[in-house]
């Protein structure tokens, strides 16, 4: 795995068993600027001021090879609502930046399986939904705070600033860097 990050764009490159994939990120509406035709020319001129190889790369890529998404980013008052609750990114999606939404999605099926089985016992469903939410909401309120932190420090427009953070991250100290990181390892499930 390789993270590229230059002004308002981070490009995340992944390899394995002989295969690459590579995840494009800034923060554009291409509902007014994606077309098929056109695709392969914004994505190049969106990551020009990448590195060497994300331009190279892209030259043997054809309009077919990728596709365009929106990235939302979900926030509910409630997860759950008579018999159905939500896990993941569907109730609470953090975004690519963290490269943890899976990791929150699997807790939430582990911390709800945990009620459900308490809930067996007793029959009540939707106390078992709060329950899970309840267990839930400082976790993820946390894991969206760091995913926050990288978005901002990733998706930095200006060349200057991004120059400016690429010189000094250096003399960041790395407990600062990764303070959020930590924290969220440190709390309980």
């Amino acid at each position: 795995m390789a993270e590229y990050v230059s002004p308002g764009t981070l490009t995340i490159v992944g390899s394995a068993h002989g295969k690459t994939n590579a995840w494009f990120f800034s923060p554009e509406d291409h509902r007014t600027v994606d077309n098929e035709a056109d695709r392969i020319a914004h994505l190049k001129h969106i990551l020009q001021s990448q590195s060497f190889l994300i331009p190279s790369s892209i030259q043997k890529l054809q309009p077919k090879d990728f596709s365009v998404s929106d990235i939302s980013l979900v926030s509910l008052k409630k997860w759950s609502l008579g018999r159905v609750v939500l896990i993941g990114d569907a109730a609470h999606c953090l975004g690519p930046h963290a490269g943890i939404g899976t990791t929150m999605a699997l807790e939430d099926a582990y911390v709800l399986a945990a009620e459900l089985l308490k809930a067996e016992r007793t029959g009540a469903l939707e106390a078992a939904f709060v329950q899970y939410e309840r267990l839930r909401r400082s976790r993820i309120a946390r894991a969206k705070l760091l995913t926050q932190i990288l978005r901002y420090g990733t998706l930095v427009k200006s060349k200057l600033l991004r120059a400016i953070m690429n010189i000094g991250i250096v003399y960041v100290p790395r407990r600062w860097l990764l303070y959020e990181l930590e924290m969220l390892l440190k709390q309980e499930i």
